[in-house]
């Protein structure tokens, strides 16, 4: 898979990621996939704009880095429901809080955008 780093600290990597368009399901698989190699203490995909955060050993970034590039977009791993592992929680909740503040987001814009177009008065009257 192809990627770009947007951002690197010692043991902290974000990627843009050519995933194409995935769902949750196959972002829980990666970040499980990433999390059962042994290589990294934990990751997070962000579906929305294709990012993958990835917390590591420092000493094996080109492992990591390694791996990830051998995932093919064609053929993502895929986990519809949540796991039972040690790691899954924080996986869960990161997915969360990420859908979360996309809803969050999408409330606030709505908002915004009904205050600065002008409507009909038909339509004033029932908003």
């Amino acid at each position: 898979m192809r990627y770009t780093i947007t951002n690197e600290i010692a043991g902290r990597i974000r990627l843009r990621c050519d995933f194409g368009f995935i769902d949750d399901g196959e972002a829980r698989g990666v970040a499980y996939d990433l999390m059962r190699s042994g290589l990294v203490r934990h990751a997070e995909v962000h579906p929305a704009n294709q990012s993958l955060l990835v917390r590591f050993d420092p000493a094996r970034r080109e492992e990591v880095l390694a791996f990830i590039a051998a995932f093919d977009p064609l053929r993502l791993p895929r986990e519809d429901e949540a796991g039972l592992e040690d790691f899954c929680n924080a996986i869960e909740m990161a997915s969360e809080n990420n859908r979360f503040q996309m809803q969050l987001a999408f409330v606030f814009m709505r908002r915004w955008l009904f205050r600065l177009l002008p409507l009909p008065l038909a339509m004033q009257r029932i908003w």
